[in-house]
């Protein structure tokens, strides 16, 4: 299906940009810890729809500033890298939480309705209601976004400001829409999570990687456990003092 690559137009994987080694040996101690915190945040998320207020409790402290830390790419989460670095921390994940929300709430909402197999191209204003796609026409950043395939990055914080501002109010109806399609996933929604669990890596299956530099402010050598959770999102997860813990997390797509 061709909406999935236009909704993710306007995203950037969050994971993008650390530099990881080839798979790295971990104990089944590391794994299992790890697979029951990617249960638990998948199961919490799908209640609340909403990553806000489970950064307490599930990511480590400081997690969006310290991936900044040593970071050298010239892109960061949709935005410039400088960009990036002239937003105080609040506002940085201020900007990450309307990301990751709205990125799941249209991955549920848009999916419910077409399968991913699906061969069917269809504009990106027919797929969201009609009282999400009037906030989002309303931002000529998204709008340039959605139409110009040369767009790469947000430059400025004006930019990263207004896109802010849009996702938060566009997701406010659209998880609304997204409750009323109840607990139990469509059968398009189910086609599709078994279209990308085969496409992209078995759910709560953990790989193992050892990161060799922009470790997040963690030692180089630092074992990062990425598991695939609902619905198509990677979470990254290490040991920190003794308690597994999330340091990025963001919508996976190829």
């Amino acid at each position: 299906m061709m909406i999935r690559s236009k909704v993710f137009l306007f995203t950037a994987l969050l994971l993008v940009g650390n530099v990881v080694s080839n798979a790295a040996q971990t104990t089944n101690k590391d794994e299992a810890d790890a697979i029951k915190l990617a249960r638990a945040f998948s199961r919490r998320l799908k209640q609340t729809k909403d990553v806000k207020p489970l950064i307490s409790e599930f990511f480590a402290d400081n997690f969006m500033a310290n991936s900044l830390i040593g970071f050298e790419s010239d892109q960061y989460l949709f935005m410039k890298t400088d960009v990036a670095r002239k937003l105080d921390s609040k506002s940085l994940t201020r900007f990450y939480v309307a990301f990751f929300n709205w990125n799941y709430l249209s991955t549920i909402y848009i999916y419910s309705k077409h399968s991913s197999r699906s061969d069917d191209s269809i504009p990106l204003e027919k797929e969201f209601p009609a009282d999400v796609w009037r906030i989002l026409r309303k931002n000529r950043f998204f709008m340039k976004m959605n139409n110009d395939l040369n767009f790469q990055n947000l430059e400025s914080v004006e930019q990263v400001r207004s896109m802010t501002e849009t996702w938060e109010m566009a997701s406010l109806p659209l998880r609304k829409h997204v409750n009323r399609l109840g607990s139990e996933p469509t059968s398009q929604l189910r086609e599709s999570l078994a279209d990308w669990g085969k496409r992209y890596h078995p759910f709560f299956k953990p790989r193992t990687f050892e990161c060799d530099a922009d470790c997040n402010g963690l030692p180089q050598g630092t074992k990062y456990i990425d598991i695939l959770i609902f619905p198509a999102f990677d979470v990254r997860i290490v040991r920190i003092n003794r308690r597994m813990k999330i340091i990025e997390a963001g919508p996976y797509y190829d």
